[in-house]
């Protein structure tokens, strides 16, 4: 069977010839290659992949009638198809139409899928790129770790972990820098811009919510604003 079909270029439909279940041809159910106006195997099979991909995500599969076994059956009465066929595979069917790009919807006040303060973006699948995703990990657990350094571990923030997804260790990180993104002096000037701050007192103000009157913390917010990591020190 493999030989057979071995000038089929489309390795997904060739796999599924090949894997075909053999039935009782039922007019009822299915439908031929002549019913779909092809005479060939070999010409049905030079659909686009969009169309074999519409077909087979809507349940459509490919058979081998089971009169085969006893007699000679024309390839045109062969192969048998679902009847949803018609829709994605007929001569002269339209094409498959594409689906609408899904815009990014921004709400005021949330970071929309957006590691806050660091510019890197879940992907449409929740993850992110792969070099999106070792940039996130490496600059969250740098700063997160920075500003945990001078505290006891009760009063520590949460550490990011390359054994969750994406989606839950983004969560992390922007409860951080939503809390303490202002104690951090490379995220400073965006923790300012996402919380709309520009002016002294309302800063103070934030600063005053950031801390919870923790006078541990106010120090360390102090000792922070100091030191500054660059970037290229991480390897970015």
């Amino acid at each position: 069977m493999k030989n057979v079909y071995s000038k089929i270029k489309n390795t997904d439909v060739k796999k599924k010839i090949i894997d075909a279940k053999k039935v009782v041809y039922n007019s009822t159910k299915h439908l031929t290659l002549s019913d779909l106006g092809y005479t060939s195997i070999y010409q049905i099979c030079d659909l686009s992949k969009k169309r074999w991909e519409a077909y087979f995500k809507n349940n459509g599969k490919i058979y081998i009638n089971k009169k085969s076994d006893k007699s000679f059956v024309p390839s045109y009465k062969l192969f048998l198809f679902d009847l949803n066929s018609k829709i994605y595979l007929s001569k002269g069917s339209p094409k498959p139409i594409k689906s609408k790009r899904v815009k990014r919807v921004y709400v005021k006040g949330d970071l929309n899928r957006k590691a806050g303060g660091l510019n890197i973006y879940l992907q449409k699948n929740d993850k992110f790129t792969k070099n999106d995703r070792k940039k996130f990990l490496t600059l969250a657990e740098n700063y997160i770790s920075i500003y945990n350094s001078p505290l006891v571990p009760k009063n520590q923030c949460s550490h990011t972990d390359p054994d969750l997804t994406d989606l839950e260790n983004l969560d992390i990180w922007n409860k951080f820098f939503l809390s303490y993104g202002a104690a951090i002096p490379e995220l400073y000037e965006s923790w300012l811009k996402h919380n709309g701050v520009s002016n002294k007192t309302e800063l103070a103000s934030e600063e005053d919510k950031i801390i919870n009157q923790d006078k541990e913390k106010l120090n360390i917010l102090n000792q922070l604003k100091s030191k500054k990591t660059k970037y290229t020190d991480l390897g970015f």
